[in-house]
């Protein structure tokens, strides 16, 4: 990553500022609140986010007294089973894959305050966090509440899949699209997904609706693929990539953007001084947007670059 971008559609534009699960460090810790949840997105606004990123998961359907159906949401958490940042019962208990629980047993999920803080000792580099008290019990948020409460901030809804399967996700990508043509959430949200058979689905039913595909080049065989991938996603209409940053260097931006297409690249899997370090030469390249879990200190340099 040492050449700088010559296109001069991109050159000096200041990238997208994207929250990775909200606003996850700070230079006051106390403030850190658990990731994905309202609170965290809002420390991310405060911190200068102009967008979030957030994943999500559809839980099962569940049968009432009464015989009816009631359609399982969208939830927003990042891992498979419940243990890490919120859990069921006892932690000593085997935790259920989230995607088995209903609405009304999510109601019963506690924040694990314990994983909560090693998640953030990880991100910070410390050993020293503690969670403040404010932030106990914060639940587990529906999709459709975050959306309601941030209006105005642009979301990327990374759809949490274990299988190419839909039905073995309860029909996830199907309740995506339902809220985003109920509640006319076009401009709001871009759908992602490592899972690019599940972002296909996607744009099948509704072509309208933005996306973009998450990627980890780790190996030579990927890297060898790319230039098809990029082929297939802008036949698909799928708009922006989202690379991890070690695999993002001029020739990549400068190939994504000629076709028309954004490139996001990811950095939030570094402690918050590694993250810093690298700001400076993803804006040289011209990406759209950064997605960090250091919101304020991306702000804190492009303000400085560009007063």
């Amino acid at each position: 990553m040492n050449r700088i971008a010559t296109s001069s559609l991109y050159f000096g534009k200041k990238p997208e500022k994207v929250g990775h699960r909200g606003g996850r460090t700070s230079l006051n810790p106390t403030e850190i609140p658990p990731e994905n949840t309202i609170p965290a997105f809002k420390l991310a606004k405060k911190q200068g986010a102009e967008a979030c990123e957030l994943d999500v998961i559809a839980l099962r359907d569940e049968q009432l007294e009464d015989g009816t159906i009631k359609e399982g949401p969208l939830v927003v958490t990042h891992d498979d089973r419940l243990g890490r940042i919120h859990h069921l019962g006892s932690l000593n208990d085997s935790q259920p894959l989230v995607k088995e629980l209903t609405s009304s047993e999510l109601q019963w999920t506690w924040l694990n305050v314990e994983g909560h803080e090693t998640t953030v000792n990880k991100t910070l580099g410390t050993k020293d966090y503690k969670m403040d008290s404010q932030f106990d019990n914060t639940p587990i948020p529906t999709l459709e509440s975050v959306l309601e409460e941030f209006p105005d901030t642009h979301f990327y809804v990374e759809l949490k899949t274990i299988s190419d399967f839909s039905l073995r996700n309860n029909g996830l990508e199907k309740k995506i699209v339902k809220l985003i043509q109920e509640k006319n959430l076009y401009d709001q949200v871009t759908v992602i997904s490592f899972n690019l058979p599940s972002l296909l689905r996607v744009k099948r039913l509704d072509p309208n609706i933005k996306a973009g595909l998450d990627i980890k080049l780790g190996n030579p065989s990927k890297k060898r693929l790319l230039p098809l991938l990029l082929v297939i996603m802008k036949m698909a209409g799928i708009e922006t990539l989202l690379p991890e940053y070690k695999s993002v260097d001029q020739a990549l931006v400068d190939n994504v953007h000629q076709k028309q297409m954004k490139i996001a690249p990811w950095v939030y899997h570094e402690t918050r001084k590694e993250e810093e370090v690298l700001f400076p030469e993803l804006v040289k390249m011209g990406v759209d947007s950064i997605v960090t879990n250091a919101v304020d200190s991306l702000n804190t340099f492009l303000n400085k670059k560009n007063p």
